[in-house]
């Protein structure tokens, strides 16, 4: 089919079929099973085979590198994004946090995670509270049936902590397959090994336009590599790295469920995913320390106008 503005010719060859729309410059070649789409104005490229996707916007400065797993397991995916954003009002007024644009081409947090991770995915597992309707509808407009997508919807006035959150996630994850966590308020340009237990460690910025908090909440103790607990940070008034930004690889996902209810009954469903479900887990569990410095972080205005400025700049 060739549309140009008042006139239409179709072409049609037994089995093939090639539509080419100038005014919309969108370019669409069909043959049975595959799809190719080039939308030109916002300048992103999509390339779908059946149960795949993948994104890639190319203008932006935010690299995205993807992640795969060398013995070709899948995952349950867990996205924390649920928070109500309020050290980012008014930009958080109406939008939530992970929808942020972070560039002039409208680059957000949870796509750039979603596609970082779609390959490893066998389910993602979304959380959502504030603006819930908008964040939801927004990713299944964007990405319909090609992944497997749930969401954990929590009531604004429930929310507790990002334990809780977590919790809830753990009902919608599948118990046969290992699970990654992860918050929604930062991009993550490192490349992430998941083919072992992990939790991911902040250490000093590769550049300097990177964006990593020197205020950590939580700070694993680390033997050898290995991660043998997690406490409180004791110098919160001293910036600093290594921190858990809170990604962490859990291959046992039965073991996290268990260690997550357990909690939930005995402090009445105020479990912290930091020093309840992570500490018990790596005590159980052997947990490598995986470094990451390549992070923009987002949870404060000054860090937000950083990456926008960094993102936009000759862009």
């Amino acid at each position: 089919m060739i549309q140009i503005p008042s006139k239409l010719v179709m072409i049609q060859i037994p089995s093939k079929l090639v539509m080419i729309q100038i005014p919309s410059k969108l370019v669409m070649i069909q043959i049975p099973s595959k799809l190719v789409m080039i939308q030109i104005p916002s300048k992103l490229v999509m390339i779908q085979i059946p149960s795949k996707l993948v994104m890639i916007q190319i203008p932006s400065k935010l690299v995205m590198i993807q992640i795969a797993s060398v013995t070709g397991k899948k995952f349950n995916v867990v996205i924390l994004a649920s928070g109500l954003g309020m050290r980012l009002r008014p930009e958080t007024e109406f939008i939530p946090k992970p929808l942020l644009p972070l560039d002039r081409h409208g680059t957000t947090a949870l796509d750039h995670l979603i596609q970082k991770f779609q390959y490893v995915a066998k389910r993602f597992v979304i959380t959502t509270a504030y603006c819930a309707d908008l964040l939801e509808n927004y990713v299944k407009g964007k990405y319909g049936n090609a992944l497997d997508i749930q969401f954990s919807r929590e009531r604004i006035e429930d929310l507790y902590s990002p334990g809780r959150s977590v919790l809830f996630a753990l009902d919608h994850v599948l118990i046969e397959y290992p699970t990654i966590i992860m918050f929604s308020d930062y991009v993550v340009e490192d490349y992430i090994n998941v083919d072992n237990d992990a939790l991911c460690v902040t250490q000093a910025p590769d550049a300097d336009h990177y964006i990593v908090d020197k205020f950590p909440k939580g700070i694993p103790d680390i033997s050898h590599g290995i991660v043998t607990d997690i406490n409180p940070s004791k110098t919160l008034s001293t910036p600093g790295y290594g921190g858990w930004p809170g990604i962490g690889i859990f291959h046992n996902t039965l073991l996290l469920k268990a260690i997550a209810y357990k909690h939930a009954i005995d402090k009445d469903m105020k479990v912290a995913l930091d020093f309840d479900i992570v500490k018990d887990y790596v005590k159980q569990v052997k947990t490598t320390a995986h470094p990451i410095n390549k992070l923009f972080e987002f949870g404060i205005p000054d860090m937000l106008k950083k990456v926008r400025d960094y993102a936009n700049a000759n862009n």
